[in-house]
């Protein structure tokens, strides 16, 4: 393949896999199982646009300024938006300086919204888990 439809790739898929790591924690949460209840959490009033609650934005559990964000989510919304930031650095650096092949380059991106998914899924998981034994402590103490 020749260099400019190979930069073309590069830049095409930095765009879209920091796309999808910076929004995929905010969008998964309307969909998240995980009982905010069970969770510390942050208000959070700066940018608060960035960040979504359990529920989705209309819910009450939703509303990061008045409810809160629990922390695993929290954690995540930051390290999408940091991850996001480091590879529209990162991508320029190791193309021009690093002289990093753009074979190499395409597998970058697509490494690092592949970690973000992973952690996503993980925490969410986690999440889940603990909100289940909750549940079920709450029930038999009951």
């Amino acid at each position: 393949m020749n260099d400019e439809l190979m930069i073309f790739l590069v830049i095409f898929v930095t765009l879209v896999a920091s796309v999808c790591i910076g929004l995929l924690a905010p969008f998964r949460q309307p969909f998240s199982k995980v009982d905010p209840k069970y969770f510390k959490r942050k208000k959070v009033r700066f940018l608060s646009f960035l960040f979504s609650g359990i529920g989705g934005r209309k819910s009450e559990t939703g509303n990061v300024k008045t409810y809160g964000i629990i922390l695993p989510m929290y954690v995540l919304h930051i390290l999408g938006y940091v991850l996001t930031l480091a590879l529209w650095i990162a991508m320029p650096l190791l193309y021009n300086p690093g002289g990093m092949d753009l074979d190499i380059l395409v597998v970058v991106p697509v490494a690092v919204a592949l970690f973000q998914t992973l952690v996503v899924v993980i925490t969410e998981s986690v999440c889940y888990a603990i909100t289940r034994k909750k549940h079920r402590e709450e029930s038999v103490d009951e």
